[in-house]
């Protein structure tokens, strides 16, 4: 999902000529893409083109692929764009996580999430509530360093502190409710700044609700001054107890 946010606000702004990536609404996987093998998949980006003069436009953007000629979308969000980032930034919401998370980085890895070295971001848990969840993170190297062709030089968002959030989210959900989880929706990103420092990012997540079966949370990432990055608001995830092999059997290594 991390990955996919960043093809379509590539997308958008190949097509918008002049515009700043500012963020994401209505974010939703529709349909896994399974890959078969060593068999090539090729898939699509598709973006609206806006004529609008106005300093901020949001277009719809989508990635599907073709079966028999049949077009399956994957995934879709509209994407916001602008003249320049935004001037005024909101201050960060900092979670009540008070309570010491006990697994180390390195066994939560193991035994929480399916993502191999290439993706493992989290450098450290700071705290954690039912409330809510802190962690420190690294961001994402370049983009040639995840493609063997990759769409642009710099990234729009950053997938792998994006995919950090996430991440996080798993571990909160197995510590409160004892199941695994996925995202299914992000209802809104933004971002404050044009880019993810490479060190010393900060993920405070602040749960709103939950159930046995989802949870929803806002999630701010935050540079070593508390200063806000960028904001997910709405992040929607489900959590099944199948979840817990299909996370032993899969090992995600590398991102090429």
């Amino acid at each position: 999902m991390a990955v996919v946010a960043e093809m379509l606000a590539e997308g958008a702004v190949k097509v918008n000529l002049n515009r700043t990536f500012l963020g994401l609404n209505n974010l939703r996987i529709l349909r896994g893409l399974v890959l078969d093998g060593n068999k090539t998949t090729n898939v699509e980006l598709y973006a609206d083109r806006s004529a609008s003069q106005a300093d901020e436009i949001v277009v719809i953007a989508e990635l599907y692929s073709r079966v028999s000629d049949k077009k399956i979308i994957h995934a879709r969000a509209e994407v916001v764009l602008g003249r320049n980032l935004p001037k005024s930034i909101p201050a960060s919401e900092t979670p009540k996580a008070n309570m010491v998370y006990t697994n180390s980085v390195v066994s939560a890895y193991e035994q929480y999430l399916f993502h191999g070295e290439f993706l493992q971001s989290i450098t450290e848990v700071k705290g954690w509530s039912p409330n809510g969840i802190i962690a420190e993170i690294h961001s994402a190297k370049k983009p040639s360093e995840w493609f063997d062709k990759p769409f642009s030089n710099n990234w729009h968002t950053d997938p792998l502190a994006i995919d950090a959030a996430f991440q996080l989210m798993i571990l909160w959900t197995n510590q409160e409710i004892g199941l695994p989880s996925l995202p299914n929706i992000v209802k809104n990103y933004r971002q404050f700044a044009p880019s993810f420092p490479k060190t010393g990012v900060k993920i405070m997540s602040k749960i709103l609700k939950k159930s046995n079966l989802s949870a929803t949370a806002n999630i701010d990432f935050v540079d070593k001054d508390n200063k806000l990055i960028a904001r997910i608001e709405g992040y929607e995830c489900t959590m099944n107890e199948s979840l817990k092999q299909a996370f032993k059997r899969s090992s995600i290594s590398e991102a090429k």
